[in-house]
């Protein structure tokens, strides 16, 4: 009889041993963050029948190309057509919100790309704090070529592929090429000022900023 109890005592130890060796293996799994979804297509534009790469991120559809219709108030770099085939043109805010992206599309809303850069934030950032949001959309939205700084190392993950368009300030001092994209936002702080996103090549960020609304900036459509 002791032999048993003693058997029975090793066992039942044995088997806590093992149900304990199981979950704490459970324990240490760790679920990743969700991949993005993403799909690339194309759109052409009938009212002048250029055609544009797109790109589903989540539940947006962008422009993976900036807009590069011709209508007043809108720029090629230093006024060159070889720089709105690369780039595409430049849009003082007036322009932009005045039916720039054709119909079915429409200039994004600061709140449209806060989803994009959050979605984006999650999957390369995620587990860290709400201070770094953003720190890192720069470089995987980018292009991985056309910078200045040829070690840039963006990655373009999702085909966004931002390029360096520059910009125009001053009703028609150009500059910026190769280091600097930015982009309107529909979205107004006064009568004289909108929201743009920056990118710039220095860094791997994307930022917001104030920007007059007489300045010319590249434009991506969403799609509505």
């Amino acid at each position: 009889m002791r032999f048993l109890n003693s058997l029975l005592m090793v066992f039942c130890f044995l088997f806590l041993i093992s149900c304990g060796g199981e979950s704490e293996n459970t324990k240490k799994i760790k679920t990743g963050p969700k991949p993005i979804e993403h799909f690339e297509g194309s759109f052409t534009d009938l009212r002048d029948n250029q055609t544009y790469r797109t790109v589903k991120i989540e539940s947006q559809t962008w422009f993976a190309q900036n807009l590069n219709f011709k209508m007043a108030n809108s720029f090629c770099y230093k006024n060159k057509k070889e720089f709105c085939d690369e780039y595409g043109r430049l849009y003082t805010w007036n322009s932009a919100i005045n039916s720039a992206c054709p119909s079915g599309w429409r200039l994004p809303s600061k709140n449209d790309y806060e989803v994009l850069f959050s979605a984006i934030d999650h999957y390369v950032n995620a587990g860290k704090g709400p201070l770094e949001l953003q720190i890192g959309v720069g470089k995987i939205l980018k292009s991985k070529e056309g910078w200045l700084d040829k070690n840039i190392k963006a990655s373009d993950d999702y085909g966004f592929t931002i390029l360096p368009a520059g910009d125009m300030h001053d009703g028609g001092h150009f500059m910026n090429v190769k280091e600097h994209s930015r982009f309107w936002t529909i979205t107004e702080i006064d009568e004289k000022l909108a929201y743009s996103i920056s990118f710039v090549y220095s860094n791997q960020e994307a930022e917001f900023a104030y920007a007059g609304k007489n300045d010319g900036f590249s434009i991506r459509c969403i799609k509505n």
